[in-house]
Parts: C-alpha cells; structure tokens; sequence
C-alpha cells in the first residue's frame, strides 16, 4: 500500500461514531469497511486483505513498540534530538537548532 492508502486506513481506524470507537467494533465489519474505503479512493483492497491475512508487518510492529517501550516513548510525535526525548510538537526553530542550522 502507498502512503495515501495508510493515512487513509490510519484516520479510519482512529475516528470515532459517536462513542464508539472502531476499536469496538465487529473485525469483519471493520475489515470490510476499510476495503470499501480503498477501493473508492482506487487503491489495492487485495493487497490490504493480503497483508492482513499473511500477518506481513506484524512482527515489525511488535519490534517498534519494544523499542518505544524501551526508550519511554508513550505518545506522538516523539522524537530523540541529540540524545534528548522531545514529545509532542516541535516548533520549526527549536528543530532547527537541534539540527544545527
């Protein structure tokens, strides 16, 4: 999937109706809600059911919460500047005198 398809699925599955959240909801009805969202926007619902079904990236994102875990990080946007835990947003100068310009 490409990025628009992600951010697409991302702020489907983050948005809620009402009071309940999608996390609440049926996995099947979710699933195919989520494929009925790519195919309107013409993106490659097989690849999503695909991924989905094979558990491809699942074990990636087991690995990045471990290392969330690890380094404290509970939120986004979280970023680690030079040694420094720095949550939330940044302002363009304070980044940019991280980065030394």
């Amino acid at each position: 999937m490409n990025q628009d398809a992600f951010w697409l699925v991302m702020i489907f599955c983050l948005q809620e109706k009402g009071n309940q959240s999608v996390a609440n909801l049926d996995k099947e009805a979710v699933q195919l809600k989520i494929e009925q969202l790519l195919k309107e926007k013409n993106h490659d619902a097989k690849c999503f059911r695909s991924a989905l079904e094979s558990g491809n990236g699942k074990q990636r994102v087991l690995e990045d919460m471990t290392l969330g875990n690890k380094l404290r990080i509970k939120g986004t946007p979280t970023k680690i500047l030079n040694g420094d835990l720095i949550v939330g947003s940044t302002p363009d100068n304070i980044l940019e005198r991280y980065l030394g310009k």
